[in-house]
């Protein structure tokens, strides 16, 4: 494997100021199989840099209020009579979904049914969930981000739970923002 790290320079808007971001990201050459199945660890999740970036800038700009949305990964080969299983996830692109009144089903389901049509038609699946929540200090997971990780995890295996930790959103920080977390019979534990 290859590592190196880049600095992406880019403005964006914040109610109403210019900010600088700098991303510092790693970069992964990725083993290929025969029908070019990406091959990693069992149950390792990688991101991409812009399924990282969305969660981030997200969460940034509405930083008074919690947010979430769904990680899409690379539809997996492997179906068994229990459902997909995928042995490692490489999350592609990250689809942010609200920034008020997370809990509201009508809404979710209906967002959730449009990204799987779409993620149908671009052989992609829906692998994880993340969340920011509103306090700046909490960063664990809360009954919403449980209950649609779960149902998430009916669908694909593993999946994914992410929290954004406020906390360490902030320039120059060396430390990534997020906090992946996998299920573990009834429980979300930190990987």
């Amino acid at each position: 494997m290859k590592d190196y790290t880049a600095a992406v320079d880019q403005y964006f808007e914040c109610h109403g100021r210019r900010i600088k971001l700098y991303v510092d990201f790693r970069e992964h050459d990725v083993d290929k199989g025969k029908e070019g199945d990406i091959m990693e660890d069992n149950a390792k999740l990688t991101l991409t840099v812009p399924a990282y970036v969305k969660m981030v800038l997200h969460a940034s700009r509405y930083v008074h209020s919690a947010v979430n949305g769904v990680l899409l990964a690379t539809a997996p080969r492997t179906a068994t009579r229990e459902g997909v299983t995928a042995a490692g996830l490489l999350c592609i692109d990250a689809v942010p979904l609200f920034h008020t009144a997370l809990p509201l089903a009508p809404m979710l389901e209906a967002a959730l049914a449009l990204i799987d049509s779409w993620c149908k038609e671009k052989d992609l699946c829906i692998a994880g969930y993340y969340q920011a929540n509103e306090s700046r200090k909490d960063s664990s997971p809360d009954t919403v981000a449980c209950k649609i990780a779960e149902r998430i995890l009916e669908n694909i295996q593993p999946a994914t739970l992410v929290m954004v930790q406020n906390q360490r959103l902030s320039m120059f920080r060396q430390e990534p923002a997020i906090k992946v977390y996998e299920n573990q019979g009834a429980r979300w534990q930190p990987k």
